[in-house]
């Protein structure tokens, strides 16, 4: 399997873990506030008490994908005095009568 299959079948798989893990923050939220008094602080607690790291530890693994599997036209560069730093890499053909500025 090539690096850019890995990396979207990784990443979709990730997505998806979180938004199910997300819901499953609202239906536990919507439980114990059925167990609770104070309706809307005991919600906003067990929503974002369970979705917040959730969605924390999602965007680090989507870090962790891109790192491991970059795409065919990207890869890692470490400069000096600079950390690691994904760049894409575009060929552009050389024709005498096109002048690229950017």
């Amino acid at each position: 399997m090539n690096s850019s299959y890995k990396r979207s079948f990784y990443s979709g798989t990730v997505r998806i873990a979180a938004n199910v893990l997300t819901l499953g923050a609202v239906f536990l939220a919507m439980y114990k506030v059925s167990t609770s008094s104070s309706a809307m602080l005991t919600f906003s607690l067990w929503f974002f008490g369970c979705a917040i790291p959730v969605w924390v530890g999602t965007f680090q693994l989507m870090r962790y994908i891109r790192r491991r599997y970059p795409a065919e036209d990207q890869s890692y560069m470490e400069l000096p005095g600079h950390k690691p730093a994904l760049v894409t890499w575009r060929v552009v053909e050389n024709d005498s009568r096109t002048l690229l500025c950017r």
